[in-house]
């Protein structure tokens, strides 16, 4: 099938649950009270997933390389959400560097 440029369909064909995994709904009341953590929360999208997150009841730790630009965001998620649980967010220190990071 990679020869003809079907390489998805011949993929789907060896792993039959990833087809059956993708017509299930994820419902976002299942997101309340689990642990997420998030990395790379400091951009708009990363941001997002995070306020997200907190409106449905998730507990969130942020996994980055810079507390000031964590708690540059922590800060703007204040301001945008005054009524989220922002200051619950825990910050994670990532090492690029490092593998065990």
């Amino acid at each position: 099938h990679e020869a003809h440029g079907d390489a998805g369909a011949c993929a789907a064909r060896r792993l039959p649950s990833l087809r059956l995994a993708a017509k299930q709904e994820i419902s976002f009341d299942a997101l309340d009270g689990k642990n997420v953590l998030v990395v790379g929360e400091s951009g708009r999208v990363g941001g997002s997933v995070v306020t997200q997150l907190l409106k449905r009841g998730s507990a969130v730790t942020v996994g980055g390389t810079s507390i000031d630009s964590f708690l540059a965001a922590q800060q703007r998620w204040h301001a945008s959400f005054p009524n989220l649980p922002v200051d619950d967010v825990q910050f994670q220190a990532l090492d690029r560097e490092e593998e065990q990071s």
